[in-house]
């Protein structure tokens, strides 16, 4: 007996559990992944207490699975890519090789074609025949991929004792080898179906799913309408880290309630990190083995010889803690890398990576490389263990738990959140082409053709993910929280029937916010120290008069570079005087708070008379953390988030940066000379970050950076620092060469160096545009014209005074050229 039940997501739990109560469903529940699974057990164990026995809920793959015979091989990790190379070996000659990638694509696809049991005809100078015949010839019979895996299953014994009734729950379709062992189960078992039906959206997406059980003479219930839908609200954010931020916030605000978050086109790496720098915890699913990873990476960098000093110390630092001298590891690199030349087979690579994995003796990367061993069935195939092949292998190895975790709050991505419930869901983001994911052609085959022999056509992902989005409205109790990417100028894009526009006639309108961080508490920050009337009716030109009475006497090269960055900041902070608010943030601390420690610490290190390791790394941070603690109050995991970013990034540059033991070392070396212009004098003071003295008389003056960095010899209104640094060591050393660079001592510049190769014109074209600088702050202009290049207002603290849309502006203008943009270039 087959009974299919018809209803929404909240609808069939409720009829699930019920059957379960009352012994209308004894067996297993068959689900789609895994999510579902875990979450319905957890559903069962506390909604109906008094099982004694806890029904199997799996995914019909594991099933399937659990029926192979003994010593069964599934296909290994990365075997797409094997294939392609084989492929490329075997019928290069009958395929159009010169295209990108062709080999790979063509792989998918026979794949996929195997798997629908499905023969398509030579098409586009593709011989799919000839392909599928291919692979059936080089399959072994020992090798089971998803097509031999339901085709084992379906002819299987399926009676066991345990098994009466089994439910099918969450699918709304399958594919041809999924259908053969569907239709063996029903031979065998009484089946229940359990499929969400929309009421309000197209349920075209399960049609095909129906008929087939329909076909099967199933009897089909539809449940009866709820006529109650959630409340719908939209956060409009920006996308980025102010995105993660604002998702965070609106999880965090709804902590305690039964809450589901669906991420769709977003990394969860970033956001699950983030949480829990936060104190936001989520539930976890499979979570990343990241110390195996990394040390597993590293170890192959060293193998391959490609490793830096950073990557040596790091990897060294791990082994000698688990037993090893520095020497013994060394040793055996070199050993490794010897051997792994001489390899020609992978039973041999998958020998040297065993006793890899026992060297390293880390048991969750032990586990991890386990997964190689399946690669001695490319011995088969003759495919040689090229070093381009192993390391695209590595990329593909599974460093992740099993699913562990069932406490905290419950998340889900893409089509894994098909039939969750919650009282509040909380969806991110919906954005055109992404979640939805849009319409995408294939190369292979054109949509007629897949039309006509049943495969996917290029809108399927898109309709997979409406149907998902409205499924969501229908799984959620109380309400439904949308997040929309934001961007100037760009009208807000919803997927059909989400939000519609006014004139539409359907669902209410959903009511949309912005989300900022503090933005309101900086506003009254200003407002309780300055007129607001004032500075809102500020526009950017103050006139001679006045300009003259306020004309700063003393500047420093970073304030000059501030105005031509952006005149109207250097009006407020330097002018003015006014003093950015901190963001009182839990969960951030202000990149110039890093970027002191960073400086502090390494004035530290030069100093110091003692080896610098990532021991006495830390040391220093937390001295220098101590003195300069952070403005706001933040939580302590951030605090040691961000100590752990300085020690990673000064260990990196260290080696690159570690003074001569014949030269003399100044730092926060003070500079102060007077600079005269046309429009006056001005007392420049300023401090170099190092200054070293050679031998020889060369005088080396070093500015570090931790942000972008820029070239030094392209001197612009923006770019004026090391330059102005130049010029004022001329005015304090009357002999020896002086050399001038720019260091870069984090990861976000890559630890670059750049030196400063002035000559007469260049030194003339600085000294002009400080000439320019002078001429406009005593005019009073103070014009909002930033380098729209760098982006300056996302971080600048008095964005709520601005009057300027700069952004949406130059957008509209699309002007480049236009005067208004070449204040420093006329």
């Amino acid at each position: 007996m087959i009974k299919v039940i018809l209803g929404s997501p909240r609808q069939l739990q409720e009829r699930w559990l019920s059957d379960y109560r009352q012994g209308a469903l004894a067996g297993p529940t068959m689900v789609p992944n895994e999510t579902l699974a875990q979450f319905l057990y957890g559903l069962l164990k506390a909604m109906v207490p008094q099982m004694r026995q806890m029904p199997r809920i799996e995914s019909l793959w594991d099933f399937a699975r659990s029926l192979l015979p003994q010593g069964a091989k599934i296909a290994p990790i990365g075997m797409e890519k094997a294939l392609a190379s084989l492929l490329a070996r075997d019928l290069h000659q009958e395929l159009p090789h010169q295209v990108p990638g062709i080999y790979l694509n063509i792989i998918r696809h026979v794949l996929e074609l195997r798997r629908r049991q499905i023969v398509l005809p030579s098409f586009d100078g593709i011989p799919w025949p000839l392909i599928l015949r291919w692979l059936e010839d080089i399959w072994p019979e020992s090798l089971y991929d998803e097509f031999r895996v339901y085709q084992y299953a379906s002819q299987a014994p399926l009676v066991t004792g345990d098994m009466a009734s089994l439910a099918i729950y969450g699918y709304v379709e399958a594919h041809e080898s999924q259908w053969q062992l569907l239709h063996a189960l029903s031979h065998h078992y009484s089946i229940i179906v359990y499929t969400p039906w929309l009421t309000h959206y197209d349920n075209s997406l399960a049609e095909d799913w129906i008929k087939k059980w329909r076909e099967q003479g199933a009897i089909v219930e539809m449940l009866p309408e709820n006529a109650k839908k959630p409340r719908q609200s939209a956060i409009s954010v920006r996308p980025g880290t102010l995105m993660l931020h604002s998702i965070i916030d609106q999880v965090a605000s709804r902590q305690g309630e039964n809450l589901l978050l669906v991420l769709g086109g977003m990394d969860s790496t970033s956001l699950m990190r983030l949480a829990k720098r936060r104190g936001v915890i989520f539930r976890e699913k499979d979570p990343v083995l990241s110390q195996a990873k990394n040390v597993w990476a590293a170890f192959w960098r060293l193998v391959q010889n490609q490793g830096d000093e950073a990557t040596k110390r790091l990897w060294l630092e791990v082994i000698e803690e688990h037993g090893r001298s520095a020497s013994d590891a060394l040793g055996y690199v070199h050993r490794f890398s010897e051997q792994l030349r001489q390899i020609h087979l992978w039973q041999e690579l998958v020998e040297l990576v065993d006793d890899a994995a026992r060297f390293h003796d880390i048991d969750d990367l032990s586990r991890t490389l386990t997964a190689c061993r399946d690669w001695v069935i490319y011995d088969q195939w003759h495919i040689p263990p090229r070093v381009d092949l192993i390391e695209e292998l590595w990329e593909l190895l599974p460093f992740k738990k099993s699913y562990g975790g069932r406490s905290g709050i419950l998340w889900a991505e893409g089509l894994n959140a098909r039939m969750l419930t919650a009282k509040t869901i909380i969806v991110a983001a919906i954005h055109e082409g992404t979640f939805p994911r849009g319409v995408v052609l294939d190369s292979l085959w054109i949509p007629e053709l897949a039309q006509l022999y049943g495969l996917p056509g290029p809108d399927h992902a898109h309709q997979q993910d409406l149907h998902l989005l409205h499924v969501l409205i229908e799984s959620a109790e109380q309400e439904i929280c949308w997040v929309v990417p934001q961007y100037d100028d760009e009208k807000l894009w919803w997927p059909e029937g989400l939000a519609p526009e006014e004139e539409f006639d359907g669902p209410d309108q959903v009511p949309i916010s912005s989300a900022t961080r503090n933005m309101a508490k900086i506003r009254d920050w200003y407002v309780s120290h300055y007129d607001s009337e004032v500075l809102d009716a500020y526009q950017g030109m103050i006139g001679q008069e006045l300009a003259e009475a306020l004309w700063p006497h003393e500047v420093t090269p970073t304030a000059l570079e501030q105005y031509g960055t952006c005149p109207l900041a250097f009006f407020y902070e330097q002018v003015l005087g006014l003093k950015s608010p901190w963001d009182e943030d839990l969960y951030t601390i202000s990149p110039s708070v890093k970027g002191q420690w960073m400086h502090k610490v390494l004035e530290l290190a030069v100093k110091s008379d003692q080896p610098i390791t990532a021991q006495r790394l830390r040391q220093f941070v937390e001295e220098i953390a101590a003195r300069i603690p952070p403005k706001n109050k933040v939580l302590q995991a951030v605090l040691s988030h961000v100590k752990d970013d300085v020690v990673r990034d000064l260990l990196q540059v260290w080696p690159l940066i570690a003074p001569s033991s014949s030269d003399i070392v100044d730092t926060e070396y003070p500079l102060q000379w007077t600079l005269y212009t046309e429009a006056g004098s001005w007392q420049v003071k300023g401090r170099l970050d190092r200054v070293d003295y050679a031998k020889d008389g060369t005088i080396t003056i070093t500015d570090y950076k931790t942000g972008i960095l820029k070239n030094p010899d392209k001197i612009a209104a923006n770019n004026l620092q090391l330059p102005l640094y130049y010029e004022g060591m001329r005015h304090h050393v009357s002999e020896g060469a002086i050399v001038a660079q720019v260091q870069g001592i984090s990861a976000k510049n890559q630890f670059v160096r750049r030196l400063l190769s002035l000559d007469g014109a260049q030194d003339d074209t600085a000294l002009q545009l400080v000439n320019q600088i002078a001429s406009r702050v005593k005019q009073g202009e103070f014009f909002p014209l930033p380098r729209l290049q760098d982006d300056p207002c996302r971080i600048c603290a008095y964005v709520q005074l601005c009057s300027a849309d700069i952004k949406g502006i130059r957008r509209r203008k699309k002007a480049p050229d236009d005067e208004y943009w070449q204040l420093w270039e006329d």
